[in-house]
């Protein structure tokens, strides 16, 4: 195995890794917004932040808190309508973007909402943007590497 080659798979290897945490702590993340949207629907609707400031949007506002109004309402749209509405398990939730699952919670209903979140899991923000719209929508990939955009067909040549 050549020098070049060597490097690259270290490369490769550390890369892998790197992407691998990236992963990790992004799923962390959305558990964890998951579990701040409980506990401020709770503060919300049990007025719990009155003991705290003296309205919603000041207690959201204080140091300790500083989340904008329309971030924490989509937090808790998301776990109203996703939980509560459609009885889709938490731990599910977990791997798709709190943006995705607002924006495929927008145009879901009882009898798609399966669906919409399949597409909320898979699909980019933009992509999903473009069903909204009902713009054509066609699946692209793109290497990182070499940068060919494709169709799964052409991306993996089957």
């Amino acid at each position: 195995m050549s020098e070049i080659d060597k490097l690259n798979e270290v490369e490769g290897r550390e890369a892998s890794e790197s992407h691998q945490r990236i992963v990790e702590l992004k799923y962390n993340i959305n558990r964890s917004l998951a579990q701040l949207a409980i506990f401020l629907k709770e503060s919300r609707d049990k007025e719990y932040y009155l003991s705290y400031a003296d309205s919603w949007t000041e207690y959201l506002g204080t140091p300790e808190i500083s989340l904008s109004r329309s971030y924490v309402h989509k937090l808790i749209v998301n776990y109203e309508l996703w939980v509560q509405t459609y009885h889709v398990s938490p731990a599910k939730l977990d791997e798709i973007d709190s943006e995705k699952l607002y924006l495929t919670g927008m145009v879901a209903t009882e009898e798609n909402y399966e669906e919409w979140l399949e597409k909320a899991k898979s699909l980019s923000r933009s992509d999903i943007k473009g069903l909204m719209n009902n713009n054509q929508y066609e699946y692209t990939l793109t290497c990182p590497k070499c940068k060919f955009t494709g169709s799964k067909e052409e991306f993996y040549g089957a």
